[in-house]
Formats: C-alpha cells, structure tokens, sequence
C-alpha cells in the first residue's frame, strides 16, 4: 500500500512541476529537509511520515493558479498576488478527499501562515500552528533562499540561517530554526543552482523561463496586514516563502 501511496503524491509532484518547472526539485528538497528537522526534533515515526507527505504536497496548490501569473517574469500586482495566495487553499481542496493524506491537510493549508498571526491565506496564530507545520514552513523559506534563480542568486547556507533567526519568533518557530540549523550544518547542505536560472542571470534567452515565487520584499514575508498598504515599495523586490 506505502508504493501505491508514493505513486500517488510522485504523480502529484510532477503535476506541480509541469507547470512550474522554476520550482524543480523544491518538493523533493523542502519533504527531505523537514523529515531530518522532525527527526532532530524527537518526531516520531508517523509523524514523519506525515511530514514527508505533506511537504512534497504542499505546493500543489500552484495548479489552481494561472500560469500567467506563475510564469510571469516581473513583479506580481495585488490582484495576482492575491491569486497566488490562494494555491494553500486549492491544496487543501484537492487533497482532502484523499483519506490517507487527511493528517498531511493542515500542513498543506497552514505552510505560509506566521507565528503572529500575520501570514496568509487564513491569518492564524501560533495556537493553530503544530510543531509539523512550523518545520514544513520554516525549510520552505529555507529552501527558497538558498536556490538560485532567474532574478537572483541563492544566500549561502550561513546567510539564511542568519535570516531565519533574524525572524525567528513573529515568523519562524526558534527551536524549529535551530534544529534545522544542525541538520543543515551535519549534512553539510550546499544552495542549489539551477541551470536555467543561472543561465537567466548571465543574461542568456531562455524560451519561457517560468519564475514561480512571488515578488515581494527581500527579507522575511512581510505581515499580511501590512502588504497592500506597502505594495507601491515592496514591488521591485522579493520575498522569502511566499510561493
């Protein structure tokens, strides 16, 4: 039954891939990062199964979201900001009729929602968040900073962690951010490149290069209150875990 199970979500996976190859890989990343940071955490088993599941998933919602928007090469205006917004949400639709991925739902629904109740789709607090979600949410920020892509190049390892600590507490759950902090360095994680992306970098044609993160503020994601009133200064730039 578990080679049935893997079938089903690798299928999901590629689907999300189709559509946005800019985030190749991420998945995959982002579900083996998390079950290291569950494991370091005292996870137990089916736990981290769980956490596998719905990390690999937990982007499945892009499929919902116009490709013009996922492809679009330059800032997001707030009306397909707003759209991207709501891929936790269509995640959530697509996958809660799947019984053996019920535990994987909140995960899925909750990864771009803060600590201090200021993310986004739904605004909630720590009180919502379980330990799970905080780790999904905090290596999915992780993972976005140390990749290259199309407008810029990946933050060291040491430079995200600076970076996840620095947010640490309205964002990012502390402990979360330290045990991810050993993995990292245990296993010796290096940013990763992608080629098409560098090549974007060095100015190279690349026939529809999809960029699928949202562009938004450098930094940590800016509190869901606050973005439409800072949207005239936060459109040249970019965000971190707000894909």
């Amino acid at each position: 039954m578990d080679d049935e199970y893997e079938r089903l979500v690798s299928g999901f996976v590629k689907a999300i891939e189709i559509k946005d190859l800019y985030t190749r890989g991420h998945s995959e990343r982002v579900s083996q990062l998390s079950v290291h940071v569950a494991e370091e955490l005292g996870v137990g088993y089916e736990e981290r199964r769980i956490t596998k599941y719905a990390a690999l998933l937990h982007d499945v919602g892009k499929v919902g979201v116009p490709l013009c928007i996922i492809n679009k090469p330059g800032p997001l205006d707030d009306d397909e900001f707003a759209k991207m917004q709501e891929h936790p949400t269509i995640g959530v639709e697509i996958l809660h009729d799947i019984d053996f991925l019920e535990p994987a739902i909140d995960i899925v629904r909750y990864h771009h929602e803060r600590l201090d109740g200021r993310g986004y789709p739904h605004g909630v607090d720590e009180q919502h968040l379980s330990r799970l979600v905080r780790i999904v949410t905090a290596v999915d920020a992780f993972d976005a900073m140390t990749s290259t892509r199309s407008y810029r190049r990946a933050l060291s390892v040491e430079e995200a962690i600076a970076e996840l600590e620095r947010c640490s507490g309205p964002q990012f759950d502390a402990e979360v951010v330290a045990a991810l902090t050993v993995c990292v360095r245990r296993l010796e994680w290096q940013p990763t490149v992608d080629f098409a992306s560098e090549a974007a970098l060095h100015g190279a044609e690349i026939p529809n290069a999809p960029v699928g993160e949202l562009r938004r503020s450098r930094g940590a994601l800016p509190p869901r209150r606050e973005r439409r009133a800072d949207a005239s200064s936060t459109r040249t730039s970019r965000s971190w875990g707000t894909s």
